[in-house]
C-alpha cells in the first residue's frame, strides 16, 4: 500500500470493485480531516493546514493512479471505475478545498493587506514629495499669498512618519514668508522715500521760483527809489547794528571758548589724577608682590597701551 493511502488504512483495490465502492474511503478521509481546525494566524497553523490539504491531494492522486492501473485488468469495469475516479477527484478536490479554506482565506486576506500597504506606501511617498517641494511653489508669490499656502501646509493632516518632513518644510516656508515680508516692507519704504523726495523737490522748485519772483519785484522797487540819502542812512544804520551784533556774538563766542578750554583742562587734570591714583595703587600692589618700582611702572605702561593681550586697566 502506498504511503499516501496509509493515512486512511483502507484496501484501495476494494474501492473500484463495485459501484460507489469509494464511499468508505471518502468517509474515512472526511472523518480524518473535516474535524481539524487550524490557527492560520501563525506560521505553524498555516503549515499544518497546507500539509493536511497536500495529504488529501496526494491520496487523491494515489487512488486515481490505482484506479487507472485496475482499468487495464478490469476492462469490463471501466465505466464504473472511471465514474468512481471522477467522483473521487471531484469530492476529494471539494474536501481539499474545504480543508484548505481557512488558509486560502488567510492568503487572500494577506494579499489584500499587502496590496493596501503598497497603496499606502505609494500615497505616503507621493505626499512626502509634495510636502518636500511645498516651498518651491511659493516663488513669485506675495507675502500674503505665501502665508496662505503655508497655512494650508500647517493644516495638512499627515501620518506620523511624515511629521518631521512636514515640520522641516513648514520651517522653510515660514522663513520664505518672513524674507518676502521684509523685502516688501523695504520696497514700500523706498517707494515712500522716493515719493517724498519728489514732493520735496517740487516744493523746493516752487519756493525758488517764488523767491526769485519776490527778489525781482524788490529789485524793481529798489530801482525806483529816489530817496538815495534815506537809503544810505538806512544802510548805515543796518551796518552798525550788524557790527554791534557781530561784536557781541564774537565776545560771547570767545567767552564760551575760554570756558570750554578751562573745562577741558580741568577734566584732563581730574582724569590724570584719577588714573595716577589707580596706577599708583596697582604699582603698590605689584611692589607688595615683589616687583621693583621700575618693573611695576613698565608693566602698568604696557597694560595701559594694550601691549599685553587679554588684560586692561578699568579707569
Amino acid at each position: 500500500m502506498s504511503e499516501e493511502l496509509e493515512i486512511i488504512n483502507v484496501d484501495e483495490v476494494s474501492v473500484f470493485q463495485k459501484e460507489r465502492g469509494a464511499d468508505a474511503i471518502i468517509r474515512a478521509i472526511r472523518e480524518k480531516f473535516e474535524g481539524l481546525t487550524f490557527d492560520v494566524s501563525t506560521v505553524k497553523g498555516r503549515d499544518e493546514c497546507r500539509s493536511a490539504a497536500a495529504k488529501i491531494a496526494k491520496t487523491k492522486v494515489a487512488l486515481d493512479e490505482q484506479g487507472k492501473s485496475l482499468t487495464e485488468q478490469w476492462r469490463v469495469l471501466t465505466g464504473v471505475v472511471n465514474g468512481e475516479r471522477k467522483r473521487l477527484r471531484d469530492e476529494l478536490d471539494e474536501l481539499k478545498d474545504k480543508v484548505r479554506e481557512p488558509l486560502t482565506a488567510w492568503e487572500e486576506a494577506e494579499k489584500e493587506r499587502v496590496r493596501l500597504e503598497q497603496e499606502r506606501i505609494a500615497k505616503v511617498a507621493e505626499l512626502k514629495a509634495r510636502i518636500e517641494n511645498w516651498d518651491t511653489n511659493l516663488a513669485f508669490l506675495t507675502a500674503s499669498e505665501m502665508q496662505a499656502k503655508t497655512s494650508e501646509l500647517e493644516a495638512l493632516d499627515v501620518p506620523a512618519e511624515l511629521a518631521d518632513v512636514k515640520a522641516q518644510s513648514l520651517e522653510r516656508c515660514l522663513k520664505l514668508v518672513d524674507m518676502q515680508r521684509k523685502q516688501e516692507a523695504e520696497k514700500a519704504e523706498l517707494d515712500k522715500l522716493r515719493k517724498e523726495a519728489e514732493e520735496r523737490e517740487k516744493a523746493e522748485q516752487a519756493r525758488i521760483a517764488a523767491e526769485k519772483a519776490e527778489a525781482e519785484r524788490k529789485a524793481r522797487e529798489e530801482q525806483i527809489r529816489k530817496e538815495a540819502e534815506e537809503k544810505a542812512k538806512r544802510e548805515a544804520e543796518e551796518r552798525e547794528a550788524k557790527r554791534i551784533a557781530e561784536e557781541k556774538a564774537r565776545k560771547e563766542a570767545e567767552e564760551r571758548e575760554a570756558k570750554r578750554i578751562a573745562d577741558e583742562k580741568a577734566k584732563r587734570e581730574a582724569d590724570h589724577a584719577h588714573r595716577a591714583k589707580i596706577n599708583n595703587a596697582i604699582m603698590a600692589k605689584f611692589i607688595e608682590l615683589g616687583c621693583t618700582e621700575e618693573d611695576a611702572k613698565a608693566i602698568i605702561v604696557s597694560v595701559a597701551k594694550l601691549q599685553i593681550p587679554n588684560i586692561q586697566i578699568n579707569y
